[in-house]
């Protein structure tokens, strides 16, 4: 009996992280290839969101990270622009866009 107990709980952990979304994350960076850093989200974590923001044309910081919850956005300023986008499968939000 008590293999039996250890064996299903093994086997929920398993599925549990099998189950956690990955996204990558940074904090302001320059370049998509300053944000390779991958990351399981937890478990309340449904969606991977980039934020870009530029100014000026003199260029643009990306924040890649897990939440919870998301809605896009995009607003333009008259020196720049911000965007927030939300995906919700691993790894999407790795700068390529997809229909």
């Amino acid at each position: 009996m008590r293999i039996l107990l250890v064996s299903l709980l093994a086997a929920a952990v398993c599925l549990h992280l099998a189950d956690s979304l990955m996204c990558y994350t940074c904090f302001a960076a320059t370049s998509d290839k300053d944000c390779l850093t991958k990351t399981t989200c937890s478990s309340s974590d449904n969606f991977c969101v980039t934020t870009t923001g530029s100014l000026l044309d003199i260029g643009f910081i990306t924040n890649k990270r897990c939440a919870a919850v998301c809605e896009p956005n995009e607003v333009e300023f008259i020196l720049g622009d911000i965007s927030l986008k939300c995906c919700d499968y691993d790894l999407c939000n790795d700068g390529t866009e997809r229909a």
